[in-house]
């Protein structure tokens, strides 16, 4: 297991919501999570939980980065 910072990399209105650069959320996974269905899911949850975002549109390396932390 992993932790990972997941970044949106620019700024943009997507689905009438406005997602800003540098919005970040940590997630454990066993892998890099946005290449998993289910690490997609917890990025997802993660800003729902965080920001009351929906990013699963923008669960791609286009519009956002991965860092392992730990």
């Amino acid at each position: 297991m992993g932790l990972y910072k997941v970044s949106i990399k620019r700024s943009g209105t997507f689905g009438g919501q406005k997602i800003e650069k540098g919005m970040s959320v940590e997630v454990v996974f066993t892998h890099k999570p946005m290449g998993f269905t289910k690490g997609k899911a917890e990025i997802k949850s993660a800003f729902q939980r965080k920001y009351n975002v929906d990013v699963s549109k923008l669960t791609s390396s286009g519009y956002m980065e991965e860092e392992k932390i730990n």
